[in-house]
């Protein structure tokens, strides 16, 4: 006689998480949107946007802070069933001051809104230094592929060049993450552990190189469906995996003792 209204209302809280995770990832999505407007504007209004390869780079690393919130929403929005807290409130009380605060507080309730910016604001400038150097390197990269490929020496170049492009985006994508992770940590120390880390889990960061180029001709061809749509949860198998590659750090992190912080010193 109990078992059925156990069952219906186990069932009406699925249905309610289902709902709540929509409803917020949408909204996430909005946001990003928002914060990508300037990719937006260049896919919909130039003619040849992959021609124009330099100004998709440069509205691509402006609109790394937006990405960066989007990557700490998965961790701790409640509105998103794969947000876990546990996890990362051990390892902040280990080193308090080294991981990050949760960036989504009980005050907010369920908007989105107010904690999404207050993470943009929060990591903006480190979200765009780490950006400048990754996809930086990725464009210098391909800047000089289109100029040795004319020659017949070319060939000797182009693979190194192409394999440089790509690690460059890597490395970005992990040290977005990173970013969000560890707000204090030097900026040389963060970007040579997403280094180090993207290449020890490159069966990983590569599919995230696989999604990414998929999420950019989605929103190349339909920038406003994607973005809206699409976006977020793509971008959660990106922040996953990097994540995972930098889950070696966090442990490390967790087991050290005492904890050394990261603005003291030029290792994580």
């Amino acid at each position: 006689m109990t078992s059925a209204p156990s069952a219906s209302g186990h069932g009406m809280n699925v249905w309610f998480g289902v709902g709540s995770f929509v409803f917020a990832l949408l909204r996430l999505n909005a946001l990003l949107t928002l914060t990508m407007l300037p990719m937006l504007i260049l896919v919909m209004g130039a003619a040849d946007p992959l021609g124009s390869y330099p100004f998709l780079f440069l509205c691509l690393w402006a609109s790394s802070p937006g990405i960066a919130a989007m990557f700490t929403a998965y961790r701790d929005c409640p509105g998103l069933s794969f947000s876990r807290h546990d996890s990362h409130e051990f390892l902040r009380a280990q080193h308090e001051g080294v991981m990050a605060w949760p960036y989504w507080i009980a005050a907010d309730g369920s908007g989105v809104v107010k904690p999404f910016f207050r993470a943009y604001r929060k990591l903006a400038v480190r979200a765009l230094i780490s950006s400048a150097v990754t996809l930086g390197f990725s464009l210098a990269c391909i800047f000089y592929l289109s100029f040795v490929r004319v020659h017949e020496w070319g060939q000797y170049v182009s693979i190194p060049l192409a394999v440089g492009a790509g690690l460059g985006i890597l490395v970005w994508q992990v040290a977005l993450v990173a970013v969000g992770e560890f707000p204090k940590a030097r900026m040389s120390a963060l970007l040579r552990n997403s280094f180090v880390l993207s290449v020890k889990t490159i069966y990983l960061t590569v599919i995230n190189l696989a999604v990414l180029a998929l999420t950019f001709f989605a929103v190349l061809y339909q920038p406003i469906l994607a973005l809206m749509l699409a976006s977020g949860l793509l971008l959660y198998v990106v922040w996953a995996n990097s994540r995972w590659a930098l889950m070696p750090l966090m442990q490390a992190l967790n087991d050290e003792a005492p904890p050394v912080p990261c603005h003291g010193s030029d290792d994580v």
